[in-house]
């Protein structure tokens, strides 16, 4: 049960943060203008 209630806390913070970052890099390629990865900037 703890287990089961953990996992889906997790799984929930995980797409929390995945969306979020999902819209700061496309918020950051629009403002540069330059198609350039996060990794390489």
């Amino acid at each position: 049960f703890g287990r089961i209630e953990s996992t889906y806390v997790g799984i929930g913070l995980a797409l929390r943060v995945f969306l979020f970052l999902q819209t700061r890099i496309r918020n950051y390629f629009e403002d540069s203008g330059e198609f350039v990865t996060p990794l390489n900037s």
